[in-house]
């Protein structure tokens, strides 16, 4: 399947949770992994590439489960929790063929 464009406006939600996101320790992936996968997804979503994989939003959804909400976000982990919820729809939605009109 061919890379599609993440909507910039999404984009711009994707980097801030992702800059707000923080590894949980009690997850399964190592703190090295975590910030490893963390620092691609927060590339790949930076204005100018905004390009991805379908088959790689499993990846980014994994990667929000594994994570928890950083102490600068000041989020709780029910509002972390939420914001998640409310944006797995969206990056659901980046797997689908757009139709045309």
């Amino acid at each position: 399947m061919a890379e599609v464009e993440i909507p910039e406006q999404f984009a711009g939600k994707l980097r801030s949770a992702l800059a707000d996101a923080a590894h949980d320790p009690s997850g399964p992936w190592s703190s090295a992994r975590w910030t490893s996968a963390r620092d691609e997804w927060i590339d790949l979503v930076e204005p100018g590439a905004r390009m991805i994989d379908p088959a790689r939003v499993g990846d980014l959804l994994d990667l929000f489960a594994d994570s928890v909400p950083s102490a600068r976000s000041r989020a709780t982990r029910d509002e972390w929790s939420a914001l998640i919820d409310s944006l797995t729809p969206r990056i659901l939605a980046l797997t689908r063929p757009v139709r045309p009109n």
